[in-house]
């Protein structure tokens, strides 16, 4: 019998600590499957509002000559998959058995162009920034190339270049040439994880 009332005392006290949290500042957080129902609606909805796009693609980010599909929105459920305030999503890449991968650029000085997976569930995969440099201040600039592409295989390059003057030191105002040229090579493996390296030729 004593074993049976330290029994039920335990169980009235833990019903209390479990009442007690619900409803004062340390509330328990909702299930994570009401979470993840919550990212799998979102995400079902981007889709529809953007739609999938046609590979290969190939663009150019300095010029950006594009209407976007959908403009993230401040202190809204975009902040479930997006990092800032605006972002405009470009559009959904082909559809995998495993995840998406959506298209879509951060907006900066230019607009930076980034992948991100996220797999049926709603969950985020892996994220990667598309733009491996910028050419500007303080070299006077003559000429520079700055794109990415995305082939059917889901195989992704990058590239840049940038050629122009720059003052040699503070104290000298001659300019001298430089020039720099980069590239960015990686794929979109099957799991949906984005291998991507950068290197400078």
């Amino acid at each position: 019998m004593k074993y049976i009332a330290y029994l039920i005392v335990f169980l009235l006290f833990t019903s209390y600590l479990l009442n007690n949290n619900s409803v004062n500042g340390n509330q328990i957080k909702p299930g994570l499957g009401n979470d993840l129902s919550k990212r799998r609606g979102y995400l079902i909805d981007i889709i529809k509002k953007v739609g999938f796009l046609k590979l290969p693609i190939s663009y150019d980010i300095l010029k950006a000559d594009y209407e976007p599909k959908y403009v993230t929105k401040r202190d809204s459920i975009d902040s479930l998959f997006f990092e800032s305030d605006i972002e405009k999503v470009f559009g959904i890449l082909p559809d995998t058995s495993q995840y998406y991968g959506v298209l879509y650029y951060q907006v900066g000085d230019l607009l930076y162009p980034k992948i991100l997976t996220i797999d049926k569930h709603g969950s985020i995969i892996d994220r990667k920034e598309l733009c491996i440099n910028v050419c500007g201040a303080p070299v006077e600039v003559d000429s520079s190339i700055n794109r990415f592409e995305i082939d059917n295989d889901l195989n992704i390059k990058s590239y840049f270049y940038c050629h122009g003057k720059v003052q040699a030191n503070d104290n000298d105002p001659n300019m001298i040439e430089v020039s720099e040229k980069m590239q960015g090579i990686g794929k979109i493996t099957r799991n949906g994880k984005i291998e991507f390296i950068v290197r400078e030729y």
